[in-house]
């Protein structure tokens, strides 16, 4: 998703789609929070007017010295052949060495992109803390609906458990064990409900929305697929993750400061023109009587003491070699991270496979077979007992697995800059079946 901020500080962003959101439509999807987020952060807001300030230190600095008008008074009037010396006006411009302006623009814009790669970053994270707190929602939802589902199947086989004590088919101990399942159940739901409410505030503080604000819960977690190679995406870490961006422009803008360093040990030009006003002379008859002369001049400062230019060529050597260390230590770091998230991704799509494809099926056949046998036979109650705990704990780590999946793709579209249309990956089979 490409977000952009507006110019205005009228709290909004404008996407690909040109719309503005505040609070969640009645149908919010994640982008819809995406977007939300972006428009109530503040941070963020204020980063992107950061960055659009400095874009206008360019202009402040690639342009030349401001002319300088002087105007004198002879308090008392100079006498000369020609007349007495009145007023003078004169007209001077500086000229910075050659490349200095430039290299002061590029400065400047060099500083800029170090800022715009902070608003990235800021806009980086907002979005990933909002997908990962909409994914925990979301597993907190699919929970829920798989307790319910369970404790559907716990109260009909405690019915049946009854109904059969009283025709002396069933133990009362296994009415008893029956009730203590459906109990354990029927509390692990509660718990799972009681959780909404701070899941659902978090995702609010998300959002910068008020943590009361009501959210309707997702009914399923998609199934992401990573399309690009390993070598894709530690590539794309690289070259244009935020953080490693920003020592690119940093080191830069330092190679720049160097130039202009070394710049300062030449000397600026001043060029001028001057005109004196001179009143009639005194005597008749003079040549050029009363004539204004006019003169040009140039100046030039002597860079004279040394030490303090060699001193900003060295401050300019010392932050390039930081800039550039610190992307290589920070690389380091962060392809450290990509690696965690692509081994825990993996993990999650293993499990996912493991659990939709064999062993969430299989349970619920099992307790097909061993509920049938129940209801028909009134045996193998404690294996019915085991096998409805054995398909709660595989469809809750089935979901689980989901939820992992999709955080650990946000974690690696936050660390390419990246991102991935959930459209167009698979759906949840077993959501589908349900």
């Amino acid at each position: 998703m490409v977000i952009a901020f507006s110019s205005t500080h009228g709290n909004c962003i404008d996407d690909p789609y040109d719309y503005c959101l505040e609070y969640p439509p009645e149908h919010a999807t994640l982008s819809d929070y995406v977007i939300i987020a972006a428009s109530n952060n503040q941070e963020l807001v204020a980063a992107f007017d950061q960055w659009k300030a400095a874009l206008e230190v360019i202009l402040e600095v690639d342009v030349l010295p401001d002319p300088r008008f002087t105007f004198r008074y002879f308090i008392v009037p100079v006498e000369t052949r020609s007349g007495p010396m009145k007023t003078s006006y004169a007209l001077t411009q500086t000229f910075p060495w050659m490349g200095k302006l430039r290299l002061k623009g590029e400065k400047a814009e060099q500083e800029a992109l170090v800022l715009k790669t902070r608003f990235d970053q800021l806009l980086l994270e907002t979005v990933l803390n909002v997908k990962k707190s909409y994914y925990e929602y979301a597993y907190l939802c699919r929970s829920i609906g798989v307790t319910k589902e369970i404790l559907d199947i716990l109260r009909y086989v405690d019915e049946v458990a009854r109904s059969g004590y009283s025709a002396s088919d069933v133990a009362f101990a296994d009415v008893i064990r029956s009730q203590v399942e459906l109990g354990k159940v029927e509390d692990r739901l509660r718990s799972l409900e009681d959780l909404k409410k701070p899941l659902a505030a978090k995702l609010n503080a998300a959002m910068n929305l008020p943590v009361t604000y009501p959210l309707p819960m997702p009914c399923t977690i998609p199934v992401i697929e990573i399309p690009c190679p390993d070598e894709s995406l530690a590539l794309s870490l690289k070259e244009n993750n935020p953080r490693l961006v920003a020592f690119d422009f940093m080191a830069k803008s330092e190679e720049v400061a160097i130039r202009l360093a070394k710049k300062e040990f030449y000397p600026d030009f001043t060029f001028g023109v001057e005109t004196i006003r001179i009143g009639e002379a005194r005597s008749p008859g003079v040549f050029n009587s009363g004539k204004a002369p006019w003169s040009a001049s140039v100046s030039i400062n002597v860079p004279l003491w040394q030490e303090n230019r060699r001193a900003a060529v060295r401050k300019a050597k010392k932050r390039l070699d930081s800039a550039v260390e610190g992307r290589r230590g920070k690389e380091e770091n962060l392809s450290a991270d990509l690696e965690l998230a692509l081994y825990k991704y993996r993990d999650a799509q293993r499990k996912i496979d493991l659990y939709g494809q064999a062993l969430v099926p299989k349970a619920k056949e099992s307790l097909a077979v061993i509920l049938e046998a129940f209801t028909t036979e009134r045996k193998n109650f404690i294996d019915l007992i085991d096998a409805e705990r054995t398909l709660l704990e595989l469809e809750l780590a089935y979901e689980r697995s989901l939820a992992d999946q999709a955080i650990q793709v946000s974690e690696v579209e936050f660390l390419t800059a990246q991102e991935w249309q959930v459209n167009a990956c698979l759906p949840n089979p077993i959501c589908q079946r349900r």
